[in-house]
């Protein structure tokens, strides 16, 4: 994942069903890079997730999302990455986090500065 962004890999980017990155990420278990990345723990603690769901798929669309995917796209059956998410604290976090007026996600060249 690090290294397909690290390419300029478009974030972006829909399959046949229109899903972007973030819809996969979350209908889909995650596995664990070799490596540890430190941004996901940081996700874990500005959703108030504990370290076990480090690799979960909304954590991983969190960083997917910092990095430009944008949480608002709809697929071709209307749905946005935040409509698959259940719990509505997490939805209502994730809003706040990846507002829409900012392109439904945030791009790297925006550091992260303390809490993101």
């Amino acid at each position: 994942m690090q290294r397909l962004i690290a390419r300029d890999a478009n974030v972006n980017a829909v399959d046949h069903g229109g899903n972007n990155c973030l819809h996969l990420a979350l209908k889909r278990d995650f596995h664990s890079e070799v490596e540890h990345m430190t941004m996901l723990d940081q996700f874990c603690v500005e959703l108030k997730l504990g370290n076990e769901e480090r690799c979960s798929g909304v954590v991983v669309a969190s960083y997917l999302a910092h990095h430009g995917a944008n949480f608002y796209c709809k697929n071709k059956s209307g749905r946005t990455p935040l409509d698959l998410i259940k719990k509505e604290n997490l939805k209502k976090m994730l809003k706040t986090l990846f507002s829409p007026h900012h392109g439904g996600g945030r791009r790297m060249d925006q550091a992260l500065k303390g809490p993101i």
